[in-house]
C-alpha cells in the first residue's frame, strides 16, 4: 500500500487545542459518482464539517478538494482521472475534527447528470436527450417524486436500473422497517396512465425494469420511495439505455489464477449470455470481477476465489443415493431450482479427519437463506448449520465436522425459505480444517493529536482449532510514528496497540494497514486486518467491512503521557509501571492516570499526578490465579483544561507475568 497524508499544517505547537473538536459526522455526497474522466461539483451534508479542509477518497484515480465548508454543509470538487477504476470507493472528509465516517462513491463508465427540480408530476418531467445516461438524483423531502421524460420510438426497448439501497444499505429508522431508500419505478404515457411498475427485482430491494415503447412518442419514468419518505440520504443513481442488466450469474465461484465463462442473466440479454472473466489468485477469497459485454464493461461482480478444484452440482441430486460425489477439498457450485430442491453431495472420510463446510450465497448477493446439513449414508442428521456464527457472514452457513467413523458422508444443501429458481444460486467449500484466525480493526476513523498517542482497537478472531499468540502491528510505519504491538495471548481475543505520532505530523487523513502475525505449525502466517464500521440497521447495530481504516490528524492537546515499553512481575505480585506527564502550553492542571486492559483478576487503583508535577506510579496487582502471559496494558489519562475534560492515552505498555514459581 502507498501511503501518503492527505492535508495540511495549520499551526505550531505554540498554539493548543483545549479539547478535540468534534469528529465529522457523514450523511450523505451528492451527487454519489461521475464519470471517468470527468470533474464534478458536489455536495457532503452531515454535522461538524465548518472546518473541512480535504477529502479522502480510497483506490486510485479519484482526487477531491474542498471548496466551501459550513457547518452542515460542504462543495467538493471530485476530478476521476480517465483510466480511473470503475466500482465503490469509499469517500471521506478531513476536518480539524479528525475522518469522517465513509460514503459510497461509484465510478461508471456512462455519461451523467443530475435531476432538477420541479420534476414531481408528469407535466414537470425533467427532458431525457441522450441515452444511455446515468441520473443522479435525491428524493428530498417527503412526497418527493421524481419524474423524467424519454421519447422513444415504436418497439425500442430500454432498461432502467435504480442503486439507492446500494449506496445506503443501513440507515437510522423507525417503526420497525429498514431505513434505506426503498425505491420504486413507474413507467406512463404522456398522460400519466401507468405502463410499467418495479417495486424490488430477484429479492433486490433496488428495482430494475425493461419497457418496449408501444408506439412513438413520450414516456415518463418517475421514481419514489414505497412509502413516499423522503430523506437527504435518499441519494440514488438511476442508470437509463438500451442496456443489459445483470440480475444474477453463474458461477458464484471458480478456482483462483484461471478463466471461467460466466454465465449471465437479467434484462435485455436474451437468455443466459456468456462472458470470460480472469479469477485473480486468493487471497483475498471474495474477489471482484468485470466482465463485458461487446467490449463495454458491465457492473463489476463478486466472485469467490478458491486455491482448489471447483465443480458444477448434477441433478437429480435430491436424496443421498443421488448424491455428487466430489472430493475434498473442493467448490461447488450449485442452485436450489425450484420450492423444495435440495441438493445432495457425497464424499468419503476417515475417523477423526475434521472438515469445514461454508456457503456463500447471501455474500454473493445471491437471496438464497442456505441450510447446510452433514448426514450418514442411511439419511440420518448428523450436523446442521443454518447461519453462519460469524456475525459478519450470516445468513450463510458454516459447519465445522469431525467424522466419527470412516465411510461415505453427505452434505445437504437447502434453501430456508423454500423458494426456487434460476437465480437462486449458491457456492459450497468443502474442505480439510485449516487452523487460521483474521484481524479485524474494530473503528474505522480513529484520530491522534499531534505529538500524541491513539489506542487502535483491535479484535483476533481464531479459527478451526487455532489457539495460539497472534501479534499485530501496523505495516509502512511512516518515519518518525512509534508503534506498540498488539501481542494477544491464547486466552484473548482483543485488546489495543498504539500509534504515537510526531509533533510535525501533518494534518489531515492517512490511510492505515495493519497485520497479524502468528506461528500455525511450522509456517508464520500473516494476514492484513480488515476495518470495520460500526452502523445502525432497524433496532440493532452492525458491523460492516469498510475498505481502508483511515487515521485523522489533529490539533495537539495540552497534556500527554509516557509510559515504558514493558514490564514484568510474578503472579500474585505487584507491577509498577512509571508514568509521566508531559504539559503543554498554559496547563498545569493534576492528571487522573488509570490502567486499562488488565489481566483476568487483576486490579489497579488510579491515581493522581498532582498539580505541577510530571511523574508518577501506577501499580498493577497481580492476583494468585491471574494466569501466566503476554499482556498489552493501557495507560490513560485525564485532566481539566478550563472547563473542559481532556482525554490521553499513553502508549501500550507489555506486561509479561511469570508463574510464581
Amino acid at each position: 500500500m502507498r501511503v501518503g497524508i492527505i492535508g495540511f499544517t495549520f499551526l505550531t505547537l505554540t498554539t493548543m487545542a483545549v479539547a478535540q473538536p468534534p469528529v465529522p459526522q457523514l450523511q450523505a455526497v451528492f451527487p454519489a459518482g461521475a464519470q471517468r474522466g470527468t470533474t464534478v461539483e458536489a455536495t457532503a451534508f452531515g454535522n461538524q464539517l465548518q472546518t473541512a479542509f480535504a477529502v479522502w477518497v480510497s483506490g486510485e484515480g479519484v482526487k477531491g478538494e474542498v471548496t466551501k465548508a459550513e457547518n452542515n454543509r460542504v462543495q467538493l470538487r471530485l476530478t476521476v482521472a480517465p483510466d480511473a477504476p470503475v466500482g465503490e470507493r469509499d469517500l471521506r472528509l478531513v476536518t480539524k475534527g479528525g475522518v469522517s465516517n465513509r460514503i459510497r462513491f461509484f465510478v461508471g463508465t456512462l455519461p451523467e447528470i443530475n435531476e432538477t427540480e420541479p420534476n414531481n408530476t408528469v407535466a414537470q418531467a425533467q427532458p431525457i436527450a441522450n441515452l444511455p445516461i446515468v441520473i443522479n438524483g435525491t428524493l428530498n423531502p417527503g412526497e418527493d417524486v421524481d419524474c423524467f421524460r424519454l421519447t422513444l420510438k415504436a418497439g425500442q426497448t430500454i432498461t432502467a436500473d435504480l442503486m439507492a439501497q446500494r449506496l445506503f444499505p443501513y440507515l437510522p429508522s423507525s417503526g420497525g422497517q429498514p431505513g434505506y431508500l426503498d425505491g420504486v419505478l413507474v413507467v406512463r404515457d404522456n398522460n400519466g396512465r401507468e405502463l410499467a411498475f418495479c417495486d424490488d427485482i430477484f429479492h433486490r430491494p433496488d428495482p430494475a425494469l425493461a419497457f418496449t415503447a408501444p408506439a412513438d412518442g413520450d414516456y415518463v419514468l418517475e421514481v419514489h420511495d414505497l412509502s413516499y419518505r423522503g430523506s437527504v440520504q435518499f441519494v440514488y443513481r438511476l442508470t437509463v439505455g438500451t442496456l443489459p442488466v445483470v440480475t444474477h450469474y453463474l458461477p458464484l465461484g471458480w478456482q483462483a489464477g484461471t478463466t471461467v465463462r460466466l454465465m449471465l442473466s437479467g434484462l435485455m440479454l436474451n437468455g443466459r449470455v456468456l462472458a470470460n472473466v480472469f479469477v485473480p489468485p486468493s487471497p483475498p477469497q471474495l474477489v471482484t470481477v468485470l466482465p463485458c459485454l461487446d467490449g463495454q464493461p458491465l457492473a463489476p461482480l463478486p466472485l469467490v476465489s478458491v486455491p482448489f478444484p471447483v465443480a458444477w452440482e448434477v441433478e437429480p441430486n435430491d436424496t443421498p443415493e443421488q448424491a455428487t460425489r466430489i472430493n475434498p477439498p473442493i467448490g461447488v457450485n450449485g442452485t436450489i431450482y425450484r420450492a423444495g430442491d435440495v441438493d445432495c453431495f457425497v464424499f468419503t472420510a476417515k475417523q477423526g479427519q475434521r472438515f469445514v463446510m461454508e456457503t456463500w450465497a447471501w455474500r454473493l448477493n445471491s437471496p438464497v437463506d442456505t441450510v447446510l446439513e452433514v448426514l450418514n449414508r442411511q439419511g440420518n442428521l448428523l450436523a446442521a448449520n443454518d447461519d453462519h456464527p460469524d456475525g459478519l457472514k450470516r445468513p450463510d452457513s458454516y459447519l465445522e465436522w469431525t467424522a466419527p467413523s470412516d465411510g461415505d458422508f453427505v452434505v445437504r444443501v437447502r434453501n430456508r425459505l423454500n423458494e426456487g429458481g434460476d437465480g437462486l444460486a449458491y457456492f459450497l467449500v468443502v474442505r480439510p480444517f485449516q487452523p487460521d484466525f483474521e484481524v479485524r480493526v474494530n473503528e474505522d476513523n480513529p484520530r491522534v493529536p499531534q505529538g500524541g498517542t491513539v489506542a487502535i482497537p483491535i479484535a483476533v478472531v481464531r479459527r478451526e482449532g487455532f489457539a495460539g499468540e497472534v501479534t499485530v502491528t501496523l505495516a509502512d510505519v511512516p518515519s518518525g510514528w512509534q508503534v506498540r504491538p498488539l501481542v494477544l495471548p491464547p486466552n484473548r481475543n482483543d485488546g489495543v496497540l498504539t500509534i504515537t505520532v510526531p509533533d510535525n505530523a501533518p494534518l489531515g487523513a492517512i490511510p492505515l494497514r495493519f497485520v497479524g502475525k502468528a506461528q500455525i505449525g511450522d509456517a508464520t502466517v500473516t494476514h492484513d486486518a480488515i476495518g470495520l464500521e460500526t452502523v445502525q440497521y432497524v433496532d440493532q447495530q452492525r458491523q460492516d467491512v469498510v475498505k481502508t481504516v483511515v487515521l485523522g490528524i489533529v490539533e495537539p492537546l495540552p497534556l500527554r503521557l509516557t509510559t515504558p515499553e514493558a514490564v514484568e512481575g510474578k503472579v500474585g505480585s505487584g507491577v509498577t509501571i512509571a508514568v509521566r506527564v508531559e504539559r503543554r502550553g498554559d496547563f498545569k492542571g493534576a492528571v487522573q492516570v488509570s490502567v486499562q486492559n488488565l489481566p483476568p483478576n487483576a486490579k489497579a487503583d488510579a491515581v493522581t499526578i498532582g498539580e505541577g508535577q510530571s511523574d508518577g506510579t501506577i501499580t498493577v496487582q497481580l492476583a494468585a490465579n491471574t494466569p501466566a502471559g503476554v499482556y498489552t496494558l493501557l495507560v490513560q489519562g485525564q485532566g481539566k483544561v478550563g472547563e473542559q475534560n481532556v482525554m490521553v492515552v499513553a502508549p501500550a505498555v507489555r506486561l509479561t507475568v511469570h508463574p510464581a514459581q
